[in-house]
């Protein structure tokens, strides 16, 4: 499976029409393609993509695909989320409806994004309404990256470089880790460790700041799954949440970390990941 396949797509002002793929993918598709026509193989190969046009391809047998937009009863249920813009927003409706056409996240984006004060709504509404759908994603995207302070900035791209949904202590851990926090055990209420916490402080400042590191990531959480720009999930009852970052995100999140931190973020993530999935299973 080659999924997120548009990463090859470079977004450009050069190519931001033709969404033409590097010449490298492309020798590797059509490599791909060309063995499985050779053996007469059974489909084994799927690939998705954000960016597609038949004329951009390989020479293939793949059965090109688009994903369904969502049904009207489906919409109707998400229209509900605009009941929380103010009246004079409301009488936006029908153009917010088009510009998502039938797109759920580009409409809790939406929602979210004009539910910011400082935004002019009508400015970013015929934005919208003048590109492609595929690239309205991006614009709501970076609308709302630039509402996050830097640290709630941070801490997203931190929590990005998990491909599989983790839990929230591994998130954690990796986040303050980066920063130079030691984390409070998953278990541990950060009210009730008041007086181990405060051992070893020298000033009531440091005593503030250790007590609330737990308190705002989780409020940076919370706000970046209220964005959903963090996607949050249960399988069963009682099963502690998991966290996500989109990876429509991660060319955006490229920038907001140095070099120095992403490779101590990688650090940090790998050791964890390896304590929680193997150590502790």
């Amino acid at each position: 499976m080659l999924d997120d396949f548009e990463q090859n797509i470079p977004m450009d002002d050069n190519n931001i029409k033709s969404l033409r793929m590097t010449a490298e993918a492309y020798r590797i598709l059509e490599a791909i393609c060309g063995a499985l026509e050779e053996n007469q193989a059974e489909s084994r190969l799927i690939v998705t993509c954000r960016y597609l046009k038949e004329d951009t391809l390989p020479r293939h047998g793949l059965h090109l695909e688009s994903l369904a937009a969502m049904s009207q009863w489906d919409i109707a249920k998400k229209a509900r989320l605009l009941s929380s813009l103010d009246l004079q927003q409301r009488t936006l409706k029908p153009r917010i409806l088009a510009i998502a056409d039938g797109n759920p996240r580009l409409l809790d984006w939406l929602v979210v994004v004009l539910n910011q004060p400082s935004l002019d709504s009508e400015d970013l509404l015929t934005q919208l309404e003048q590109v492609e759908q595929e690239f309205r994603e991006n614009i709501l995207a970076r609308t709302l990256l630039n509402v996050l302070e830097g640290e709630e900035q941070k801490l997203l791209a931190r929590l990005s470089v998990f491909n599989l949904p983790v839990s929230e202590d591994v998130v954690k851990a990796v986040s303050l880790t980066a920063r130079g926090w030691k984390p409070l055990a998953n278990s541990e209420s950060p009210v009730n460790r008041t007086e181990e916490l405060g051992e070893g402080i020298s000033s009531p400042l440091q005593g503030t700041s250790a007590i609330s590191q737990e308190i705002d990531f989780r409020a940076v959480v919370g706000k970046l799954i209220s964005f959903t720009l963090v996607e949050s999930a249960t399988i069963y009852a009682n099963q502690t949440a998991t966290y996500r970052v989109t990876t429509i995100l991660e060319p955006l999140l490229q920038p907001i970390l140095t070099e120095e931190e992403w490779q101590i973020t990688r650090q940090a993530a790998t050791r964890k990941i390896y304590q929680a999935w193997w150590e502790e299973s």
